[in-house]
């Protein structure tokens, strides 16, 4: 058994020599714009007046535009006037145009938790939601999303979105339609939900 005065002094000459104690780590530089699991308590406890606007919009990586978009959720929880002056809703309206499935969910979700807040929250993102444009919008990333983002896409469409004619009504139930034969329940009572709100 090697005592402590000996393993110290083991320590003392690698250090002279340069190299490294066996278990160090070395922090490099990575391309990944993913930040590293151990920082998520320090951003979750972020404080809010050192936001600033996001430039989430024009990152090429959907992580990067998906984490933004849950990322002004916690903010119009934590400050909504905060996030309504600064133009986080703004910023997040302009996400459920986006190219990726992933990104127009998760806006839709962070629309959604923000207008539903206690308090009425900001009066931004309902409008948002409840845009004609919108619609159209949601129902095309609806087909390439992943069933939970269906759900949140379903529900929002059932809560914000009026078909102003009866044709628009018939469309959206012809593309709505297909859902009641998911697998995922939550798809399908999400589905009759939009069904019976177009009726």
């Amino acid at each position: 058994m090697i005592d402590r005065t000996e393993a110290s002094r083991r320590r003392e000459k690698r250090e002279r020599k340069g190299g490294k104690p066996a278990g160090a780590r070395t922090r490099t530089l990575s391309p990944n714009p993913r930040p590293p699991p151990s920082s998520s308590p320090i951003l979750s406890r972020a404080r809010a007046r050192f936001f600033t606007p996001p430039t989430s919009k024009q990152d090429d990586d959907p992580y990067v535009r998906k984490t933004a978009a849950i990322c002004v959720a916690k903010l119009a929880d934590i400050a909504p006037d905060l996030a309504e002056d600064r133009g986080f809703i703004a910023a997040l309206a302009g996400l459920l145009g986006d190219g990726n499935p992933m990104v127009v969910a998760n806006a839709v979700a962070a629309l959604s938790e923000i207008a539903d807040a206690p308090g009425g929250g900001c009066p931004g993102a309902a409008a948002a939601l409840a845009a004609p444009a919108t619609a159209s919008t949601l129902v095309r990333a609806l087909n390439e999303c992943t069933e939970w983002g269906q759900v949140f896409i379903l529900d929002a469409l059932a809560a914000y979105h009026a078909p102003a004619t009866p044709a628009a009504a018939e469309a959206l139930a012809e593309r709505v339609a297909p859902r009641l034969q998911h697998a995922n329940a939550a798809v399908v009572l999400s589905a009759v939900k939009v069904l019976v709100a177009a009726a």
